[in-house]
This record gives structure tokens, sequence and C-alpha cells, in this order.
């Protein structure tokens, strides 16, 4: 299980995010959170991982960002951890097109996210009956 490509990816978000300059944005209307570049790049593919949760995937298998849908109205309800970090006010008080500040909880919350999606992930698999091979599957390019 160690071995595993799909834990080593997740594992390995937080240093990608911050190699490449992730930012958190939330979209109100949708219900989204947006966790990647400013702009993604043209030639990446969108790979569901769960049922809220996707990530953005170069051709060379690295990933570029992540998107988790329903993001207030059913993710947080399920990480209640997460939500008491603050990051309901944040994401009421954000604007559309810009990076949400979290101030100096950022990389604890980025830790704590982090390990909410991996959880969130792995549930879902789970449930489906799907091993770790099959998440690996799905994030193979």
């Amino acid at each position: 299980m160690e071995n595993s490509i799909f834990l080593k990816l997740i594992k390995n978000l937080s240093n990608d995010a911050k190699k490449g300059h992730w930012k958190f944005f939330y979209d109100k209307s949708s219900d989204c959170l947006y966790w990647s570049k400013s702009a993604i790049s043209k030639n990446v593919n969108l790979k569901k991982l769960s049922r809220e949760v996707s990530i953005y995937m170069k051709p060379n298998g690295s990933p570029e960002g992540l998107l988790v849908q329903f993001f207030q109205n059913n993710f947080l309800t399920q990480n209640e951890t997460l939500a008491d970090t603050g990051m309901k006010k944040a994401l009421n008080k954000s604007q559309e097109d810009k990076p949400i500040s979290f101030g100096i909880k950022t990389k604890e919350l980025e830790a704590l996210f982090v390990e909410s999606i991996k959880n969130d992930i792995l549930t879902d698999a789970f449930r489906a009956n799907y091993s770790l091979k099959d998440l690996e599957k799905i994030v193979k390019v």
C-alpha cells in the first residue's frame, strides 16, 4: 500500500501546490472550490476521484489542481474539522475570480484540506468497492 501511486499523489499535493503556486478560489454560484493555478493549462484532463473531488492532471501525470463540487453544502458538512478552521467565513467573504486569503492559518488549512480530500476519496472508493489500483487507473493519463 505504501507504494501506491495514488497515495503518493495525495501525499505530495501540498508540495505540488507550493511548486505550482496554487491558490484557493471559490465560485459561490456553483458551490465549487478550486485549489489550483490562477489559469489551468489547456492540455490538462479533469479526472473524477469521488462524488465531489476531481483533479486536473497534466499529460506527464502531475497534478495541476483540484476541484471540489458542492463544497459548502456537502463537503464541509462531512468534514467538520475543516469547517471549524474558519474556512466557511473566508469563503463567504471571497470575491469571484480572486484568491481566498486564509492568513496565517494557510499551511494548517492546506494540510487539513489534503487529509479531508484523501478521506473523502477513500471513503467513496470503499463504498463503491474500488481498490487503490482502481483509483490509480483513474489518475493515469
